[in-house]
């Protein structure tokens, strides 16, 4: 389907711009977005974990509101609240 291959594409743009400047946080975040919507939620977990290394830990609030959509996706709620708790502290969107 159309709808797949664009975000494969998006996909590959965005890990393209992780790739080029690895502290540019709105490509970890976009990249984790795309991978939730081509269902692939554990890479999604993944990526946001990659950020918080490169952050020390130091993650924006869309980044925890990311990462707790990944998690309950792979039907971690308990884990996905603390996620959901820091992005609303830190007023994610």
């Amino acid at each position: 389907p159309a709808r797949t291959a664009l975000l494969e594409k998006a996909e590959q743009c965005f890990q393209k711009a992780v790739d080029l400047d690895n502290a540019y946080t709105p490509a970890y975040i976009n990249l984790a977005v795309s991978q939730i919507m081509l269902n692939v939620p554990s890479a999604a977990v993944g990526t946001i974990d990659v950020l918080a290394r490169r952050t020390n830990g130091r993650l924006p609030g869309n980044a925890h509101l990311v990462r707790g959509i990944a998690l309950v996706k792979q039907q971690r709620a308990a884990e996905a609240e603390n996620d959901f708790n820091q992005a609303v502290r830190l007023n994610a969107f």
